[in-house]
């Protein structure tokens, strides 16, 4: 059921046919985003990914920049996801933080269990919470339901989806070269990716 290559693939096909689009969406939700502190990242990603999702249940739909602002119908289900997601990575950075002073200790692996624990950590976090928002917009959900949904649909799928994850990352990781400027490509492939994911893993019980 975990298709990663085949998710990232039709993901890039929705971006590229409209990747005017989609890279002003990255570049306006990365500055409201930064801005505010992320107060606004949460409805801001709702938008992006009700635009995605109708780009892929209706051929005849043209991405249209000010669908983006939609997201706002559910600005405190959103708000409030952003805010526990931010909590939980805040907690697991934490822990890693207390975990990396333990292991800066180890000869010559040192940093790099610290690099593969803190990339684990977050590969992990992002796979449990990986369908929260497109819940929250696509089926108006709340955002405890949304997450404890996200959970649910993931786990019976954990280790597939590290896979997944791992591509996410690293696409990210790719997106930082040139300042970031890279990110403004990157970021709507995973967007996209992670939306025709939603397709495969949640949307058929619709």
């Amino acid at each position: 059921m975990v298709r990663t290559g085949e998710w990232v693939s039709e993901g890039w096909g929705l971006v590229k046919s409209h990747l005017g689009v989609h890279i002003g969406v990255a570049l306006v939700v990365a500055v409201l985003s930064g801005i505010t502190l992320g107060i606004l990242f949460g409805p801001l990603v709702c938008g992006w990914y009700l635009i995605l999702l109708r780009q892929q249940r209706d051929d005849t739909y043209a991405p249209q920049f000010a669908d983006l602002w939609k997201g706002f119908e559910v600005f405190g289900h959103a708000l409030l996801a952003f805010i526990i997601v931010a909590v939980a990575g805040a907690i697991a950075g934490s822990i890693i933080g207390v975990l990396s002073s333990v292991l800066a200790y180890v000869p010559v692996i040192g940093p790099t269990l610290v690099t593969l624990v803190g990339a684990a950590v977050s590969i992990c976090l992002a796979v449990i919470f990986l369908y929260v928002f497109p819940l929250i917009i696509d089926r108006r959900m709340d955002f405890w339901n949304a997450i404890q949904r996200s959970a649910e649909t993931t786990s019976p799928h954990f280790g597939q989806l590290i896979g997944f994850g791992i591509v996410i990352h690293v696409l990210h990781a790719l997106g930082a070269i040139a300042c970031g400027v890279g990110a403004l490509l990157t970021t709507p492939v995973v967007m996209a990716a992670i939306a025709v994911s939603y397709r495969d893993m949640v949307g058929s019980d619709r």
